[in-house]
């Protein structure tokens, strides 16, 4: 493995990790506009946003390198929103 490779890997991880944690927000912050909304189309529609970002994270947490403190607060996080899922109504599993 060449030099530029070598730091391509470290790099990669991180922007996965970064991802990771994006989609996390995310998740949550359309856990909490389907809380807040009066419309129920728009409660459904960020329910199934937030779940298909909850699955996108849980699928892919595998395939990324993290830190101790990262994976810790990244299933944290994860943990969070699955229950929060669960509550609204979606059978979900941490894989």
């Amino acid at each position: 493995m060449d030099a530029r490779n070598s730091k391509m890997l470290p790099q990669s991880d991180q922007i996965g990790v970064s991802f990771l944690f994006t989609e996390l927000e995310s998740a949550d912050t359309f856990l909490d506009i389907a809380d807040t909304t009066s419309m129920p189309e728009s409660a459904d529609r960020n329910r199934r946003h937030a779940f298909k970002a909850y699955m996108t994270v849980r699928d892919l947490l595998p395939l990324v390198v993290l830190q101790e403190e990262e994976e810790a607060d990244i299933y944290h996080k994860l943990n969070l929103i699955r229950q929060r899922l669960i509550e609204a109504g979606y059978s979900v599993e941490l894989g």
